[in-house]
Order: structure tokens, then C-alpha cells, then sequence
């Protein structure tokens, strides 16, 4: 993190802080309702009211229900309910099963696997999920190919099938309510 513009930067999280297992970052979310950070790495999921070194506090890994044998976490959380959080991860080059919280991960539900690589796997390179900030429940996942769930990940339905492959990022549009 930089305080002045980019001149200096500190590491703030990492190996080596809060027993957190790797420096591998994908994913950061900053939550205006609970005005906390979110972070995911390689195994986690993590929080920290202020950012700081050692102020983390790990939401995911060893929480029950949560993933495991992941090597790469990509997570989306409900801007108006910070307690909804969805985790997926890289299973060798595929997804995992969707991870869902609505305890701020406390607890974990393990639901299906969302269909995002029709066999071309290479969740290492594009991996992607993100909730629809007016319908908690409403989820969208990317890979090679690009899913919707419409019930926190219970059952996943592929959508945009003749859309470019290789989703990085999913982002609904703040001015009109549901359009991606």
C-alpha cells in the first residue's frame, strides 16, 4: 500500500503477516456498508478493518464448509449485505464447487460447480465471479465460458455461449439495475 501517491509502498499482507500463507493476491474488495477490506489468495479469504499489516483475519481457510485444495481464490460479496460472500477456486485448471456464506464466513455451504470451461480448462488464467449488487442471490461466473446462477449457486446455467472466451473480470452496470 502507498500513502503518498505511489512515491513509497509498504506491504500490508502477505507471508510473513497474520499467518497468511501466500502472496499471491486475486482478488480485493473494499465494502462502504461494514467499511472493511476483503482480500483473496491463493487459500484464503481475509478482512481487516483498516488495511494494516497485521490486522487480518482470515473468513475462509479452516472455516467449515469453506474451500479446500485450491491453489487460486477468486470471491464476491453483496455490496448492501456484507455478510453474502461466494468463493470459487482453481481446482488444477478447472473451477471448484461455489462456496457461499451469509455469516460472513463463519460457516460455508459447498454448492455446485459452475459450468465456465467446456473442458478447456485453465482456471490458472481466467477465473471470475461477481454478484449482482440489486439481487444478492444472482451470481455470475467466467472462465472459457460464461455462467449464471440465479439462487446463490445451487445450480449454475451457461449464458453467452458466443462471447469471447477467457473472462477476467464480470462487472454489472451501476446505472441500470440487473444488466452486466
Amino acid at each position: 500500500r502507498s500513502v503518498d501517491g505511489g512515491g513509497a509502498w509498504a506491504k500490508v499482507a502477505g507471508t510473513g503477516s497474520d499467518q497468511i500463507t501466500s502472496n499471491n493476491f486475486h482478488d480485493i474488495v473494499y465494502n462502504f456498508k461494514d467499511n472493511h477490506f476483503y482480500v483473496s489468495n491463493d487459500n484464503d479469504i481475509l478482512k481487516s478493518p483498516t488495511g494494516n499489516l497485521d490486522d487480518w483475519t482470515s473468513i475462509g481457510r479452516g472455516k467449515p464448509g469453506f474451500l479446500t485444495n485450491v491453489n487460486r481464490i477468486e470471491f464476491a460479496q453483496c455490496p448492501s449485505d456484507p455478510m453474502i460472500i461466494y468463493a470459487i477456486g482453481a481446482v488444477g485448471s478447472f473451477s471448484s464447487n461455489t462456496a457461499v456464506t451469509n455469516d460472513g464466513g463463519e460457516s460455508w455451504l459447498l454448492r455446485t460447480e459452475p459450468a465456465i470451461f467446456g473442458g478447456y480448462g485453465q482456471a490458472w488464467y481466467d477465473l471470475e465471479l461477481t454478484v449482482d449488487p440489486s439481487n444478492c442471490f444472482h451470481i455470475l461466473s467466467g472462465g472459457v465460458v460464461l455462467s449464471e446462477s440465479t439462487f446463490q449457486g445451487l445450480t449454475w446455467r451457461s449464458i453467452a455461449e458466443n462471447v469471447h472466451s477467457d473472462h477476467h473480470n464480470i462487472t454489472f452496470d451501476p446505472t441500470n439495475l440487473g444488466r452486466t
